[in-house]
């Protein structure tokens, strides 16, 4: 299809991002429903969706992704839909780390809410990467972010309560 032609079924370019900000989120949310705990650990389940995204999907998504947060910095449509995407990833990633902490694969008293800002800005920095160097090895970076997430949830544990403490 000619880019011309595209504007045969989306009245802008905003119309055309928010028609594939929309097709992202919506995946993402299906990816996040299907994790289960019967389907295995879910940390495993985790890094299998992250490599997905992250590696499997071809460089020029990062660099798009990249191109529409920067866009987002000075429009607030962009920035709404970046947010919008943000917020279904929040979701999904606080439903998994919760089921699994109950089910013992993470430490009870992990701090959820530093454990997922960690994820954010590594998995952002990971896009970025992958986005500006066309040399990166998207394989071996995917390995050691999902090495430093399972090292970072052995060691932001939220302080003992006080009643706790010795």
């Amino acid at each position: 299809m000619s880019p011309g032609n595209l504007y045969r079924y989306f009245p802008s370019k905003n119309a055309i991002v928010e028609g594939i900000a929309e097709r992202d989120r919506s995946e993402i949310a299906a990816d996040f429903a299907g994790l289960d705990p019967a389907k295995g650990g879910l940390l495993d389940q985790l890094e299998e969706l992250g490599r997905f995204h992250l590696v499997g999907k071809p460089r020029e998504k990062a660099i798009i992704a990249l191109q529409i947060w920067a866009e987002a910095a000075r429009n607030p449509e962009m920035a709404q839909m970046c947010a919008g995407i943000d917020g279904t990833v929040e979701q999904g990633l606080t439903a998994a780390v919760a089921i699994a902490r109950e089910n013992g694969e993470l430490p009870v008293n992990l701090d959820q809410a530093r454990f997922l800002q960690a994820i954010f800005m590594m998995a952002d920095g990971f896009f970025c990467r992958r986005a500006v160097d066309p040399d990166f090895d998207a394989v071996a970076g995917a390995e050691t972010l999902f090495a430093a997430m399972r090292g970072l949830a052995a060691v932001m544990l939220l302080p003992p309560a006080a009643d706790e403490q010795p």
